[in-house]
């Protein structure tokens, strides 16, 4: 065959000797096969590439025969070889004649295919790969260098990144030597992708959905294929054009559309994996592990795609999917969280990324540009080399106060590098302390998921005591906060338990909290600085603050008993002072927060779940943050103990339109700190920056029921409930009927508001009012948690009663 011709060719001496050229340039002559023997070589060292199972046989073979082609004919030839035999090699005809016929057939070769860049780009990789220098020949790419761009919707990472980008592909087929029948395959992968599903960490009602529709799915595809109306990739495609489809008549606010999407992704995936493809990513040949890519996609959609791709390359800093559905739950969610920008393009630009160009990704606009020009280039690296400087001070607000902020690090942790990564990027931005580290996510790392087991309580030790050695500030640690439908696989079988319930209604969630309570003492005792914190989530009732006392001070006489043990000197609990906090999420949070504060060192809050326990109305949630503000600021001060902190995390803490909002608690009690995401941080630090303290009280005087005049407060007992009467008003959409449903007091306080905002006593009338009505009802209401109000106007006709016109 060719390939052994050469070898033997080349084995049989000096591989640069005059003599080799000359009977390699026979061959070539005489050879009319040539070009396909050569392509099927080419061809044969592209599918190993691409395999999975490199460890086979013939890939050695192949590198080998094609290290020969390369040091025999192209690499003496190459530019940047110098020197005498260079000289000499050229000085041959008939070396020379085989050397141009080699460059004449790898010219056919790339031009066979279309003269795209795909084929240098794999044989520039399989150089590389192979240690070797680039020839000339494959130097350079084929695409078109014209600067262009492509708008996207703004994203919630407000970053800019320059990088290179890379291609999500599905690799060539997986041989295997006895393979499975279609049918049995088939069946095979619908049960492991129903068991992935089920197994993400998704709300119940999300996965049901997705489950539902992904298992009627298969269903109708095993009836196509039953009644031989088409075979399984024909039936699959049908069902990925259903889901897309009936996505694209549905409201973006629709849960059903993104879970539509979300599992039309994993029939697509499906279908690739059934025809035996894998996917993998195609890196540009220069590049090195240290750098960021720019992940670009045909369709991405499904969370589980998503995770396999973050596993392929250890700095993804975008990901770029043609599908326009930003709702996916991996772009909406995860990414976010994780500081990757997920850019969906108004244009398809997949096709137009074959050359893996430089791109520049703007999360702020919402914008990629390809093959930016060197001026953009030049602005953001000099930007960038004056932008870790401002990153790493401490902030100050434009009236110069100096606000700390701390950070929550999510599951960053866990991930590979994951702990120095942090530690860099605190150290980037100037963050000295660690406001949340949730240890829920531990216990999904792949090892203790695989081996279906939890982390001991040594696991916990020494993950914590790197961190804390690694941070210079505090490192805030909350134990695990339960929740089925986000819970690992090992712990699917628990029941639906929320906060504290969790702990002290399980068995199981008793031996969890115990072991990281250890795990954290251990930690703190061995740590160099004693900067770690116990933190408790969705603390809501007195019994639980006592009960979580209770449990500290026995984990602290075993955590001291262990450690005299190991040490081989009597450990006292008094070394094992370790502060622990409660995290409040709740309204019943919220109302115990006096008694709570009592008990424990300091408090956090949830804003998330705050959030949703308040139906997401934000101003009752600010309502329950400065009542929390108040218990502490006006608490008595314990000689030598200092003030109790208060740290917010979760959904608020990311807000651009809270900053003004924590800037007027934080003047009224300055012992309270911002936590937002790692991959926010920077961005909460521009906000602060732009925004003053001294001007943020005036924006929210007034909003409290505490602040309200004592006489206004006092009319409410003032007037008879007969005030609202059921009208009806033509025109209204529906025809609303106004009931006798409105609370009274807010219709007492109206009707009968005194004119506080002068001097006068005067009562005046609910049509003169109008802004003060409006005011008053908005911020009385924040007050009233429990209750459902409809909110008022009313307008004046002559001859008619006032009409009142609502909305619940």
């Amino acid at each position: 065959s060719f390939k052994n011709s050469i070898i033997n060719i080349f084995k049989a001496g000096n591989s640069h000797s005059n003599a080799s050229f000359r009977r390699l340039s026979e061959l070539v002559k005489k050879d009319e096969g040539l070009r396909y023997n050569f392509t099927h070589v080419v061809e044969n060292l592209k599918i190993c590439y691409f395999r999975a199972d490199t460890w086979h046989t013939e890939v050695e073979t192949h590198k080998e025969s094609f290290a020969y082609i390369y040091g025999a004919l192209l690499a003496p030839y190459d530019d940047r070889q110098k020197g005498e035999e260079k000289k000499s090699l050229l000085s041959d005809d008939s070396a020379l004649e085989a050397y141009q016929n080699m460059l004449i057939l790898l010219r056919q070769f790339v031009e066979a295919l279309g003269k795209s860049s795909e084929a240098k780009d794999f044989l520039r990789r399989y150089y590389k790969d192979l240690g070797l220098p680039i020839p000339q020949l494959l130097k350079g790419s084929s695409s078109v260098s014209a600067e262009w761009e492509v708008e996207g919707s703004p994203n919630r990472v407000k970053k800019i990144f320059l990088a290179r980008v890379a291609r999500l592909v599905w690799r060539e087929p997986d041989y295997r030597e006895n393979p499975d029948s279609e049918a049995d395959k088939f069946e095979e992968l619908v049960q492991k992708e129903e068991e992935d599903i089920l197994n993400l960490k998704l709300e119940d009602e999300f996965k049901g959905m997705l489950h539902l529709i992904f298992k009627d799915g298969m269903k109708k595809v095993r009836e196509a294929i039953k009644n031989n109306k088409s075979t399984y990739i024909q039936a699959i495609d049908d069902m990925v054009k259903f889901c897309d489809t009936n996505a694209a008549n549905m409201p973006e606010e629709f849960k059903m559309k993104a879970a539509l999407l979300e599992v039309s992704g994993y029939f697509e995936n499906f279908k690739f994996r059934l025809s035996g493809f894998e996917p993998g990513l195609l890196l540009p040949e220069d590049i090195s592990k240290e750098d960021k890519i720019i992940v670009a996609a045909k369709r991405l959609l499904s969370l589980k795609l998503y995770r396999q791709v973050m596993d392929m390359y250890p700095r993804i800093a975008a990901i770029i999917s043609d599908v326009s559905a930003p709702r996916l739950h991996w772009a909406e969610k995860v990414a976010p969280e994780e500081g990757i920008i997920a850019f969906f393009p108004r244009t398809p630009v997949f096709d137009r990324l074959t050359s893996m160009p430089w791109a520049l990704i703007d999360g702020n606009k919402g914008r990629l540009t390809v093959n930016p020009s060197p001026e953009k280039v030049s602005n953001l690296r000099a930007s960038r080399e004056v932008q870790p400087i401002m990153d790493s001070l401490p902030v100050w607000t434009k009236d110069g106060q100096e606000i700390k902020i701390m950070t929550d690090v999510a599951s960053r942790y866990i991930q590979t590098n994951g702990i120095d990564d942090i530690k860099r990027l605190m150290d980037g931005m100037g963050i000295t302390g660690i406001g949340l580290l949730p240890l829920e996510y531990l216990y999904s790392k792949d090892e203790y998921v695989r081996e279906n087991c939890l982390p001991g309580v040594d696991n916990i030790r020494g993950l914590i005591l790197e961190i804390a050695n690694k941070t210079r500030g505090d490192v805030i640690v909350r134990t695990m906060d339960f929740q089925k439908e986000k819970a690992p696989a090992q712990l699917k079988d628990i029941g639906s338990f929320f906060g504290t319930d969790f702990y002290f209604k399980t068995e199981k969630g008793l031996n969890i909290v115990k072991n990281e309570l250890m795990g954290i003492m251990l930690a703190y005792f061995y740590s160099d600085k004693k900067n770690i914190r116990i933190l408790f989530p969705m603390v809501e009732t007195c019994a639980a603050a006592e009960k979580l006392r209770e449990l500290t001070e026995k984990m602290r006489v075993e955590a001291a008993g262990r450690l005299s043990q190991i040490s081989r000197r009597s450990v006292s609990a008094n070394e094992l002072e370790v502060k622990y906090d409660f995290m409040i999420e709740t309204k019943n949070g919220v109302k115990n927060r006096q008694y709570l504060s009592r008990v424990a060192d300091g408090l956090a809050v949830g804003t998330s779940d705050l959030l949703r326990s308040f139906n997401n109305e934000l101003y009752k949630a600010y309502a329950a943050l400065k009542n929390i503000v108040d218990t502490l600021s006006s608490a008595k001060v314990i000689e030598g103990r200092p003030p109790r902190e208060v740290i917010i995390a979760g959904d608020l803490a990311n807000r651009e339109e809270f900053i003004s909002f924590y800037l007027y608690l934080w003047k009224l009690y300055p012992h309270i700190y911002l936590s937002p995401l790692l991959s926010q941080v920077q961005e909460v630090k521009n906000w602060l920056r732009n925004s003053s303290v001294q001007e943020s009280p005036e924006m929210f005087d007034g909003l409290f029921l505490d602040e309200i005049p004592v006489p206004l407060a006092g009319c409410i007992s003032d007037v008879k409930p007969q005030c609202w009467l059921p009208v009806m008003r033509a025109g209204l959409e529906g025809g609303v009927r106004l009931r006798r449903e409105l609370p009274h007091a807010v219709g007492i306080a109206a009707t009968h508001m005194l004119k506080y905002l002068g001097n006068s006593r005067k009562r005046f009338n609910l049509r003169r009012g109008g802004g003060a009505v409006a005011w008053f009802l908005r911020h009385f209401y924040n007050q009233l948690p429990d209750i459902k109000l409809r909110i008022v106007s009313a307008e004046e006709r002559k001859g008619e009663p006032t009409l009142l016109i609502g909305e619940d």
